[in-house]
């Protein structure tokens, strides 16, 4: 009963969550009716799961890349989820960010607010004589830096400091009016985790909301549709009417520079004749490179006309560098006018 009870009061510090799927409006009747059902997505070694997203705007990228079909309409399911389901989702490890050119890179959106809270333990225990460089072991495992965040939901920092104040036989009372100093009731840490009255540290709204990709291991009910968003409803109807960009996801962009880089590699070294211009140009077109693309190409269109090629290395360069210097900014593929409906109202216009 206590542990039921323990259960409910953590599940009550996880906070309720809206985050959205991206499917093809012919889905939505079957998702209605069954909700969103956990499976291997299409290509790669992605784990089985109901793929999510806290940004309506990747959620819009992945409504058009699924469609099969040009008269396919996509479809955006919003979705609110409770605590119990909350706590369970994961982050998707293909939202590198603004790693996204650096998939070795260790660091992550979190590193901040955990060197805050290590902070603010090293100078409690700096202040009894501690002379380390680094935490000690018996504290340092329980707030290693993770990618979700989700190993500190939970620990009692307190009980875990006090622990460790008796176990090196510190002044108690000293030691507690330093911890409430650095570590006050109601703390937050970069605006991830906050420290409640007891000590349990709780990831806070803004943690849950830093998921931009989720991954929830199970199947999710209809009940938790809150709304869904269409393109095809007539004016007037709906709750909200707004235009929605469809984002590039961080696995295309890194995709597009890699395909950039290895293209520029294959002509920068080539011999700047009018023949390998066009050459260039033809397969650029298959790269992809959005709003750099046409300007590019009536540079080189009037540098093969003139028949003074001699900046075309140069060129390349300048393409390359514009693509990796701007591509941590979000790019869009597409737009189009979105309208959010009730899932009851959405099968007027699911025909």
């Amino acid at each position: 009963m206590i542990n039921k009870i323990v259960s409910r009061y953590l599940e009550s510090k996880v906070p309720w969550v809206t985050t959205y799927h991206g499917t093809a409006a012919r889905n939505v009747p079957k998702i209605l009716n069954e909700g969103l059902v956990a499976k291997k997505p299409m290509g790669g070694n992605a784990a089985a799961g109901v793929y999510l997203t806290k940004d309506v705007e990747k959620a819009a990228r992945y409504a058009i890349d699924g469609l099969e079909k040009e008269t396919s309409v996509p479809a955006i399911i919003e979705l609110r989820l409770p605590p119990e389901i909350v706590k369970k989702i994961y982050r998707d490890p293909l939202d590198r960010r603004e790693n996204a050119f650096d998939e070795d890179s260790s660091e992550t959106y979190l590193t901040e607010a955990y060197n805050h809270l290590k902070d603010s333990v090293m100078t409690i225990l700096q202040s009894f004589g501690y002379d380390k460089w680094s935490l000690p072991r018996e504290i340092s495992q329980h707030i290693e830096e993770t990618d979700d965040g989700k190993n500190i939901d939970g620990l009692n920092i307190y009980k875990m400091l006090l622990s460790f104040a008796r176990s090196n036989n510190l002044n108690i009372q000293q030691f507690k009016q330093k911890m409430f100093e650095q570590i006050p009731q109601g703390e937050t840490f970069d605006n991830y985790f906050e420290v409640s009255e007891d000590g349990t540290i709780h990831g806070t709204e803004d943690l849950y909301d830093s998921y931009h990709q989720q991954v929830y291991p199970k199947n999710i009910l209809p009940k938790y549709i809150k709304a869904v968003w269409l393109t095809n409803v007539p004016e007037g109807v709906g709750t909200n009417t707004t235009t929605i960009k469809s984002k590039l996801l961080p696995h295309e962009t890194k995709r597009v520079y890699d395909d950039l880089q290895r293209l520029v590699g294959k002509y920068y070294n080539s011999e700047a004749t009018v023949e390998n211009i066009d050459e260039f140009i033809g397969q650029l077109e298959d790269v992809d490179v959005f709003k750099w693309y046409e300007g590019v190409v009536e540079e080189l269109d009037a540098m093969a006309e003139s028949g003074d090629t001699s900046g075309f290395s140069d060129i390349l360069l300048n393409l390359e560098q514009s693509v990796y210097d701007e591509w941590n900014e979000d790019q869009y593929f597409s737009e189009a006018k979105f309208t959010q409906v009730t899932p009851q109202e959405s099968i007027k216009y699911l025909g």
